[in-house]
């Protein structure tokens, strides 16, 4: 079973590309897999959504705490049956092709396999998965999907799926990088723990703000 979070700041769910492209996927072709979305609200004003899904549910900060203790709080409150949390950003434009090939591939990947994660694109650039050992990693050669690695990858947070085991052995999300490099970390925690990440096929649009 899965769960989603989609962190949000300072936007509203009503102009989240995310939540309004998961919302129609849900309400068409309901994915029984997927058993909650938690909407965890970074933002000043607490908006409370109405009209969604019922499987949504919304939590408000008081305070802008980040993803880290975002996603470390959905580990804490997650269902017993749930076995994999799924990250997204506000601004991934989610299809019926990734859920359907992420839910399928959980079913079938090795336990080593800890994390799933599609390829990201910025219009046209490639910014998951990258390599990590490098200091030029959209100027290299660039990981395909559908492929199992082991060492020097990077994917970003939205999008990946990551087995609930897996985070409570390493005791969750570091929280000493509660937004910048998390991801870095998290892969890098993946490949020091000789675990694997698999790369999709399935190809998501992303707007990366830093590009």
């Amino acid at each position: 079973m899965f769960e989603l979070i989609v962190v949000l700041y300072n936007m509203t769910y009503s102009d989240s590309p995310t939540i309004n492209s998961l919302n129609k996927l849900l309400t068409s072709d309901f994915f029984p897999e997927i058993q909650k979305v938690l909407i965890f609200d970074n933002s000043d004003q607490a908006t409370q959504p109405n009209g969604l899904e019922a499987r949504f549910t919304y939590q408000h900060s008081q305070e802008n705490v980040g993803l880290a203790k975002a996603y470390n709080y959905a580990i804490k409150q997650r269902e017993q049956k749930t076995e994999w949390l799924v990250t997204l950003d506000q601004d991934t434009q989610l299809t019926n092709a990734y859920l359907k090939e992420m839910l399928l591939k959980a079913k079938t990947l090795p336990e080593k396999v800890v994390a799933i994660a599609p390829v990201i694109m910025d219009q046209q650039q490639q910014i998951s998965p990258v390599r990590s050992d490098t200091l030029r990693p959209l100027h290299k050669e660039l990981p395909q999907g559908d492929q199992v690695f082991s060492s020097d990858i990077m994917v970003i947070n939205s999008g990946t799926a990551i087995r609930i085991d897996f985070l409570l052995q390493i005791n969750g999300y570091n929280e000493e990088f509660s937004l910048d490099y998390l991801d870095h970390w998290l892969s890098w925690k993946i490949f020091a723990e000789q675990r694997q990440l698999y790369s999709l096929k399935t190809i998501l649009q992303h707007d990366l703000s830093v590009l």
